[in-house]
């Protein structure tokens, strides 16, 4: 059923796994015996329309607990953590987007396949904004821009505190990615300036 929380779902899955797989042991047992007495073979066209269906669910909620299973592995690490693990962190999740493009359209509506697509999408602009964030050329002021656009207002002196603290699963709380274009706009500003500031001590030397 569409309605159910990918949890569930999961739970559901392996239990049902567990008595397909006793049933399909069970018909060839009864296969075997009736090739041996030489009696006609009962076919049963449900079970491979049954395992393929079986496969399709395993395959996307699989995909479902490694997407979780990676978030949850992350969410807790410090801002100072996240930095060096970007790039691997974005490399997991455009191997998990070409999961998802190549799920077959009949499960694209059941909730553990939008759940990982969601969160996957919210990855790949997050982790990008994080790279700009992390740059040379942003100071404090421009992390008091960002703060106050996503109406979490710091001081300076807030703003270095919080920096050492905060995990990556607060940030994720923050929901950047709804505004990434206006965070874009503070670090494309931090650039220029940092460049002004480079183009002038260049004159004074």
């Amino acid at each position: 059923q569409g309605n159910v929380d990918p949890d569930t779902a999961i739970d559901r899955l392996g239990r049902f796994r567990e008595g397909f797989n006793i049933r399909q042991r069970k018909n060839e047992l009864y296969s075997g015996g009736e090739n041996l007495f030489k009696l006609p073979v009962t076919d049963y066209p449900e079970i491979p329309v049954t395992s393929k269906e079986l496969t399709l669910c395993e395959n996307l909620f699989g995909l479902y607990t490694d997407v979780i299973a990676s978030i949850d592995q992350w969410k807790q690490l410090t801002w100072s953590q996240v930095l060096p693990m970007v790039e691997d962190m974005l490399g997991a999740m455009e191997g998990y987007s070409g999961r998802v493009k190549r799920q077959p359209k009949k499960v694209r509506e059941f909730p553990g396949f939008l759940t990982a697509r969601d969160k996957i999408e919210e990855f790949q602009v997050v982790l990008p904004m994080i790279q700009e964030l992390s740059k040379a050329s942003i100071r404090t002021r421009h992390w008091e821009a960002v703060l106050k656009i996503m109406h979490q207002p710091k001081s300076a002196e807030e703003i270095e505190q919080w920096l050492d603290s905060v995990t990556f699963q607060e940030l994720l709380d923050m929901e950047m990615h709804h505004k990434e274009e206006d965070i874009v706009d503070v670090t494309d500003m931090a650039d220029k300036e940092l460049k002004i500031e480079n183009d002038k001590a260049e004159i004074v030397d």
